[in-house]
């Protein structure tokens, strides 16, 4: 059995998976295995039965076009390694990575470490839109687990060495089908984690493209963003499932994931698209029924009922004569800026008809 079980998802990544390969393969820990799960294309299968063939310790699996998400799940199925870590194959990692990050599990109450990571893209080094920031280690050595340490830590999971037997026993997988597949996978682990130990090494390095999805959410992608709600239903299920809800610090450490992940959603959806992602926040099953959480919920309520827009009509350019108010799913008229006039709702409008 392996020390380390190296998990590689593949997908269209022919340009960048050899490096990925040899980076890992080059480590100066030896007794580790390679799982590459790749969804293609066919440049890509030749790519990983190449290095299964040419390494014993690669193996190449085809996943279940399920996403990245899917890929790791089918990868930690095959695991047999005493540890786990990721690796996305448009990235590369230090020789030494694997090597100098498990001694720190000598110490036994040690559940997780972490590296530092230096961002990349075709054209060098970029720190664009606050990456290097986010990715960075906030603490260094031993930390204890606790509600204000793991939401510090970014929730990525190929800067981290994880235990397998935490894993297995815990049932802890990633969504499928889903961008932000990272951040359930990650709280799920950090609730059953004891100590982590903050590595300041930059061991990783993170390929930075266009179709990302950090990049696709700065672009305002609505279905990306949506994804930040959907993991927070799949984390939700988990939790509960598992019974871990009923800890007082896990239900703690849920709100502020849970509201963290609704202001973002929020904070980089368009304004046209910020009424959809309001309701679909509301409609998801990710509310307990405690207090807490649901002054959350009317707090959404709230940001539903409030108006989207307002225009004004002077007279002479002066005078207020109509104040337009337009929520969610009306409009409201009022004449001299105060007195209503007219309701309208949505519904009843049909601008095909004309005037």
């Amino acid at each position: 059995m392996p020390v380390l079980s190296v998990i590689v998802p593949s997908y269209h990544a022919s340009a960048y998976l050899s490096r990925c390969l040899d980076s890992i393969i080059g480590q100066t820990l030896k007794d580790l295995e390679i799982i590459v799960v790749s969804d293609g294309p066919a440049a890509d299968f030749a790519i990983c039965r190449r290095y299964a063939e040419k390494d014993e310790r690669v193996k190449f699996l085809k996943g279940r076009e399920t996403g990245v998400g899917g890929a790791r799940n089918v990868g930690l199925d095959a695991a047999s390694g005493t540890y786990i870590a990721f690796v996305d194959a448009d990235d590369w990692i230090e020789p030494n990575t694997f090597e100098e990050s498990l001694s720190y599990f000598s110490n036994p109450d040690i559940d997780m470490v972490l590296f530092d990571t230096v961002v990349s893209n075709d054209l060098g080094y970029n720190s664009r839109h606050g990456e290097e920031y986010y990715l960075s280690l906030k603490y260094n050595g031993v930390c204890r687990v606790e509600k204000d340490v793991v939401l510090r830590t970014n929730v990525s999971v190929w800067n981290k060495i994880f235990k397998s037997d935490i894993i297995k026993e815990h049932q802890i997988r990633f969504p499928e089908n889903m961008q932000y597949e990272d951040f359930p996978f990650f709280y799920q682990y950090a609730v059953c984690s004891r100590y982590f130990y903050y590595l300041n090494s930059k061991f990783y390095h993170y390929f930075r493209h266009p179709s990302s999805a950090m990049v696709r959410t700065y672009n305002h992608d609505f279905s990306c963003i949506k994804d930040h709600i959907c993991g927070c239903v799949f984390l939700y299920e988990k939790l509960k499932a598992a019974c871990l809800l009923e800890k007082p610090e896990t239900k703690a450490l849920y709100f502020d994931v849970l509201r963290n992940y609704v202001r973002i959603a929020l904070s980089y959806v368009r304004p046209e698209d910020k009424t959809e992602m309001l309701q679909y926040a509301l409609c998801a099953p990710v509310f307990p029924a405690d207090d807490e959480f649901q002054v959350l919920r009317k707090e959404i309520e709230r940001l539903l009922k409030k108006p989207q827009k307002e225009k004004r009509i002077y007279l002479f350019g002066c005078l207020p004569l109509l104040r337009l108010v337009f929520f969610r799913n009306k409009y409201k008229v009022y004449l001299f800026n105060f007195i209503p006039f007219l309701r309208i709702l949505k519904k009843d409008l049909d601008f095909t008809r004309g005037f």
